[in-house]
């Protein structure tokens, strides 16, 4: 078992919360809740547009999402169904904000199984996807609009890995779905990328009736 698997186990026993429950029909609203934890500093603008982008994606779903932040929980926290995310690297486009990446390799994030398990476990990687949108971006206004644009491929990113957790899939959506294999820079940020139909269905049993 891998450190960082040890510590995630730790942290959900620790807060006391089931990894969804068995019977959704009990859960109530919200039916999920997105635990969030940055390494490194970060972009209000960029968060707030993930969330705005994650509610949109989710909306067919019927799941009910709520945002909490690792660093202002209160010290006995209670939860139905909790996701952690943890954002490493730098989630904001500004060019001081870190060097930009020129090896786009490598997963823009990944959620953590055990024993075959999907785990309510992911980690993104925020300097890998920043690479990814200014390879995307085109013009003075998308460089403008950069950290909304980074929100948007945060709240596209997180919804493909949430589709993994909520489905207990480690297999792929349907292609031209936000649960595809891989997305490219400008699937992260064109106007809209969504949950194919049939993938929507896949996650539509795990919502709040």
């Amino acid at each position: 078992m891998r450190p960082v698997l040890a510590v995630t186990i730790s942290l959900l026993v620790a807060l006391a919360v089931p990894a969804f429950a068995a019977d959704p029909q009990t859960a109530k609203s919200p039916n999920i809740t997105l635990l969030l934890r940055f390494d490194s500093e970060h972009s209000d603008r960029s968060i707030e547009e993930m969330k705005r982008e994650l509610g949109s994606i989710m909306k067919g779903t019927g799941i009910q999402l709520d945002f909490r932040m690792m660093s202002e929980l209160d010290q006995h926290p209670t939860f139905n169904d909790l996701v952690v995310v943890k954002f490493r690297g730098h989630c904001r486009m500004e060019l001081s904000a870190a060097p930009m990446m020129l090896d786009e390799r490598g997963p823009l994030a990944f959620t953590h199984t055990s024993d075959g398990d999907v785990l309510p476990f992911s980690e993104v990687a925020c300097d890998r996807i920043r690479s990814s949108v200014s390879s995307a971006m085109w013009g003075a206004e998308d460089r403008k609009n950069g950290d909304i644009l980074l929100g948007r491929a945060l709240g596209r990113v997180v919804a493909h890995e949430l589709y993994h957790i909520v489905a207990k899939t480690g297999k792929h959506g349907t292609r031209g779905s936000v649960a595809q294999t891989s997305l490219s820079g400008a699937e992260l940020i064109g106007e809209k990328l969504a949950l194919h139909d049939d993938d929507v269905h896949k996650l539509r049993p795990h919502a709040v009736e």
